[in-house]
């Protein structure tokens, strides 16, 4: 998993990690950063960017788990994102043990175009 997070770090068209029903136009975000720290029995998992579509994150999280749990593979991850659907990804993680830890708005870096 830890190896599999560097995946999303970059500008990509995360369209196979976006929910149904979400409105955004434009589904290319920036991934500045993404880990995964151990702590005792549970996952962190810290993602910073310039935007995120409808339920991202859960579907990203969904998908690193079930690479995690040896359901995929690791490298599978590049094909899911080039894929630009999301049939190809994994499930949506549960929403109960996420948050938002903070916003920060910088001028110019939101390229989201919605």
């Amino acid at each position: 998993m830890s190896d599999a997070i560097q995946v999303f770090v970059g500008t990509h068209d995360f369209r196979s990690f976006q929910a149904s029903g979400c409105s955004a136009t434009n589904s290319v975000r920036t991934l500045k950063s993404a880990r995964l720290e151990q702590h005792q029995d549970e996952v962190h998992l810290y993602f910073i960017g310039n935007g995120f579509l409808r339920y991202q994150v859960r579907n990203m999280v969904g998908t690193l788990v079930e690479i995690g749990l040896d359901k995929r593979d690791p490298d599978e991850l590049s094909r899911i994102l080039a894929a630009r659907d999301r049939t190809k990804a994994g499930m949506t993680a549960p929403a109960h043990g996420l948050w938002l830890d903070w916003v920060e708005y910088l001028e110019g870096e939101n390229e989201k175009g919605d």
